[in-house]
């Protein structure tokens, strides 16, 4: 996980609980689009035409954000205004799946809108690496052929 040092730290009275902002999870994917197209937040600024404090208050909570707000962050990061727009928490997410239609943690992982394809690719390596290790293994034949459980009779 990326830290991004003392900017994460949460002191806000509209915060949910758990020392995040109301668009702490935009401000996470935002923040993550902006770094990996090497913009400051200076630059992100003058190309959104919004003071950087409005971005740094996504992360604090100490305002919800204004649809246009969001808009304006997800169009000059090119991140879709849908996703974003779940995740500042302005439109709910999708239904949750019903427990017949169960999905595979690989399909979660892959239709999540909160990692990056870079944390997606490293999640699917955890998982691949997790599953083989704990791969049952077949136990070695006797080097002569014959099978010990045919001994022990």
């Amino acid at each position: 996980m990326k830290d991004y040092g003392a900017s994460c730290r949460v002191v806000s009275a509209t915060t949910d609980g758990m020392g995040e902002g109301v668009a702490y999870r935009l401000w996470r994917r935002l923040e993550d689009q902006r770094v990996s197209l090497g913009w400051t937040k200076t630059r992100l600024a003058q190309v959104v035409g919004l003071p950087r404090s409005t971005y740094n208050d996504l992360a604090t909570g100490l305002r919800p954000p204004l649809p246009r707000t969001v808009h304006a962050y997800a169009d000059a990061l090119k991140v879709d205004r849908v996703e974003a727009e779940q995740l500042a928490g302005l439109r709910p997410a999708p239904p949750a799946p019903q427990s017949g239609n169960r999905v595979s943690v690989r399909q979660a992982i892959a239709e999540s809108v909160v990692f990056s394809p870079e944390q997606k690719a490293a999640l699917l390596a955890t998982i691949d690496a997790f599953e083989a290790a704990n791969r049952p293994q077949s136990p070695p034949l006797p080097e002569d052929g014959s099978d010990d459980a045919q001994k022990a009779v």
